[in-house]
């Protein structure tokens, strides 16, 4: 399965989108969406406009088109936020349906208190609807939503899904399947490894059951979520490749490196104490060194 195509067409910065609310507007609540979609899809976004377009088009063009996306700009000092109000304007004026994206400018408040409010934002306009996450420089497969909520329709006592995720890199070039795609899920694997990684469609009961998203985390924020979800609900595989993991030099997988690693071990010995494994079991933590050389 390939990933969408990037479009290449610039979209023009917005001057004024009604499909924009700013920050004055959270503290008095947006109205719920009518009729309410069936999923809010969820992307924050931080100086990352060479990747923040094909990441919305991989949204709109989905085969399943009962979704609202909520995107909240987290103090970008690039074109992101424009091109965000921009994609928003556009894609108002060509549907005769709801607007379909609410685009949030924010102060600078880090990814996942921004994520935090964009959950907020989501519960005010649909509280019932399927919640997903999808990071801004990252892709869905266009059968992503039409799949997940078929199979939390058909198993509701799963409490979240999973599928698999495809490896690409800055070009769209695509290098197989996540290696923890293919490694089995029980919620004690998940101690080790973050196997329910990209995509995952989950009940807002479950996000609320776990208090939301943990803003003190800088980084492995949707890993903590996940062992948290893991102690709370059914979690399971969809054993298809759904979503397109971007990696390049920027990532916070790449760039932030260590501080991912210190997030997670913080993540997994809160689990530990949560389960009352604490006592017997302590984490061991071993970083290994990679080096290369390549062309400047």
């Amino acid at each position: 399965m390939n990933p969408p195509a990037p479009n290449s067409d610039r979209v023009p910065p917005s001057s004024g989108d009604p499909t924009t609310r700013p920050c004055s507007d959270v503290a008095v609540g947006p109205l719920p969406l009518t009729p309410a979609p069936r999923v809010c899809l969820l992307l924050t976004v931080r100086n990352r406009s060479r990747y923040l377009q094909a990441a919305i088009r991989s949204v709109l063009t989905q085969t399943f088109p009962h979704f609202h996306l909520i995107i909240i700009d987290d103090g970008s000092t690039d074109d992101s936020a424009n091109l965000a109000e921009a994609l928003a304007a556009q894609d108002a004026a060509a549907s005769n349906s709801p607007a379909r994206i609410s685009v949030l400018r924010s102060p600078h408040i880090g990814r996942f208190a921004a994520l935090r409010l964009a959950h907020t934002i989501a519960h005010q306009l649909a509280p019932a609807a399927l919640l997903g996450w999808i990071d801004s420089d990252d892709l869905l497969i266009d059968t992503a939503l039409a799949e997940t909520v078929a199979y939390l329709d058909t198993h509701p006592a799963c409490g979240m899904v999973y599928t698999q995720h495809i490896n690409i890199d800055e070009h769209n070039r695509t290098s197989g399947l996540g290696p923890r795609c293919l490694v089995p899920y029980t919620p004690q694997a998940l101690l080790l490894d973050f196997l329910t990684h990209h995509f995952r469609l989950f009940r807002p009961e479950l996000y609320h059951a776990i208090g939301g998203v943990d803003a003190s985390f800088t980084a492995a924020g949707d890993y903590d979520f996940c062992l948290k979800a893991s102690e709370h609900t059914s979690i399971e595989h969809l054993p298809r490749p759904l979503y397109c993991y971007r990696i390049h030099d920027d990532s916070i997988s790449t760039a932030r490196r260590l501080e991912q690693i210190a997030g997670a071990a913080r993540a997994i010995e809160a689990a530990l104490h949560r389960r009352g494994l604490s006592d017997r079991l302590r984490l061991k933590l071993t970083i290994q060194s990679s080096f290369e050389l390549i062309d400047r």
